[in-house]
């Protein structure tokens, strides 16, 4: 899942929903880095740090179901075909990796368009949330540089790039970003062509993906 989908519920609950981005904020912000559930904390005397604690690990639930569904593995190979597809011979593409990426991120578009006025309601819950106070929390649950979670906290605030998934032109900037950390050179060519019709493949299966469903074989 991405930012939208694991924020479905409660967009109302800046730290819950700051907690639900945070595993994305520390991977993106040092790839290094990952969070230790074991050391999340739920007790908390500060409400503000249980919600994080709770939005983090509601990520962590997320993930373990939706990415065993028989809708996201049927969805993700058939998107991993078509990118497999444009360049047949090109042994470096990672189709299946792009495949899995473009299908969280169609799916973050299909929940927008759903919902438009979601979208500045979640930024506004952010935009209350003290970034600082996260950096010296998620220091408890993991070994960080808090300053780079911070400073990427505060460019997803300010940049609103989750707009960017609903134009395929902007998604494909994205896309390519994401490529770029993970050391892809280049997309295949044709990707953009190949937008429109993976977008309506994955809102036409948006209710199936959001379902806790059947497990795959």
């Amino acid at each position: 899942m991405n930012y939208v989908a694991h924020a479905m519920g409660s967009v109302e609950d800046p730290y819950w929903l700051a907690g639900t981005a945070v595993p994305d904020w520390i991977r993106v912000s040092d790839h290094r880095s990952r969070v230790q559930i074991a050391r999340l904390r739920f007790d908390s005397t500060d409400p503000r740090e249980a919600a994080l604690a709770s939005g983090v690990q509601r990520h962590f639930d997320d993930d373990r179901w939706f990415h065993r569904t028989s809708a996201f593995h049927d969805v993700s190979d058939e998107l991993t075909m078509r990118i497999a597809a444009l360049e047949p011979e090109n042994r470096h593409m990672r189709a299946f990796f792009l495949g899995h990426v473009l299908l969280e991120l169609l799916l973050d578009a299909a929940l927008i368009e759903r919902d438009p006025a979601m979208l500045p309601r979640y930024y506004a819950s952010l935009a209350q949330v003290d970034v600082e106070m996260i950096g010296r929390v998620a220091g408890g649950w993991t070994e960080p540089s808090a300053e780079r979670l911070v400073l990427f906290a505060e460019r997803f605030r300010h940049e609103r790039f989750l707009f960017d998934y609903l134009d395929d032109r902007t998604l494909l900037h994205r896309l390519t970003q994401i490529s770029r950390r993970v050391r892809l050179t280049r997309l295949p060519d044709g990707m953009e062509r190949l937008l429109p019709g993976a977008r309506a493949l994955v809102r036409g299966a948006a209710d199936a993906l959001m379902t806790r469903g059947s497990v795959a074989a």
